[in-house]
């Protein structure tokens, strides 16, 4: 059976996969739920690939969006 190692996560089985998994973690000082939804119960390795990096990055996808957030404040204060 396949596996793949998702950080938080740990090893799902590629063939078998609930519905449903949840982690509690750390992301910049606080506590954030996490979760992952499946429709189907497989997924081929590249769609898990592309989580897996999501889930790496996930703090530069916050900071991001906290610097856009940020900025689309601070544009309409200047309107």
């Amino acid at each position: 059976m396949l596996e793949y190692t998702l950080p938080h996560f740990g090893t799902l089985q590629l063939e078998s996969l609930e519905e449903y998994y949840q982690v509690d973690l750390e992301l910049n000082g606080k506590a954030v739920q996490v979760d992952l939804n499946f429709e189907a119960n497989t997924l081929d390795v590249e769609t898990f690939q592309r989580v897996k990096s999501f889930i790496e990055n996930i703090e530069k996808f916050d900071q991001k969006n906290q610097d856009y957030i940020q900025q689309d404040f601070e544009n309409e204060r200047d309107c």
